[in-house]
């Protein structure tokens, strides 16, 4: 959802700001957002180790979502500087808990795979994110990109609500991996 963004964040601020300042005004937004992001990544890796990952990550979602939606209504770079802060808070959540719910539902012996594919979904997050942002900007203008990153994060908070009904109870524990699970002989 981020990544979709991306192409249009810079052009979009500097419309908001008349091109006074947007390359730095827009450079300090971005990495509001990563330092937000960065932040919250530890605090809610730490109260999903507490309260279960399978209760943050909807969380987060749903915040993401609703969070992007009024960056597409913003009218100055310190309205979306507020937002994007926002928004980085929620997105610092989605890591930690992804791959903790990851790691708790797959085997020890399988998690370089699955840990592999969900890098590999990652990477194409962000050949499609940004390709697709440009194109929606270019095609229905930059605020429309909010709106569609917005619905993109509400249907990964479905996605995640169906499925977390067949999810085992033992997705939110990590299982120690240190001790084989045969002696060694």
């Amino acid at each position: 959802g981020n990544t979709v963004i991306a192409p249009i964040l810079a052009l979009f601020i500097h419309e908001l700001a008349n091109g006074i300042n947007a390359a730095s005004t827009a450079g300090g937004i971005m990495a509001g957002t990563g330092v937000a992001g960065a932040l919250s990544a530890v605090l809610i890796g730490r109260l999903g180790d507490r309260l279960g990952h399978r209760r943050v990550l909807p969380v987060c979602l749903l915040g993401a979502a609703l969070v992007c939606l009024p960056q597409a209504l913003v009218r100055s770079p310190g309205e979306l500087f507020a937002m994007r802060l926002a928004l980085g808070l929620f997105l610092g959540g989605l890591m930690p808990s992804t791959n903790a719910l990851l790691a708790g539902l797959v085997p020890a012996e399988q998690r370089g795979s699955a840990f592999g594919l969900a890098a590999t979904a990652v990477a194409m997050a962000n050949m499609i994110g940004p390709l697709s942002g440009a194109l929606l900007g270019g095609a229905l203008g930059m605020r429309s990109v909010f709106v569609a990153t917005s619905a993109l994060y509400g249907v990964g908070l479905v996605f995640v609500l169906l499925r977390f009904r067949k999810l085992p109870s033992r997705a939110d524990t990590v299982r120690p991996s240190l001790v084989p699970a045969h002696p060694v002989e």
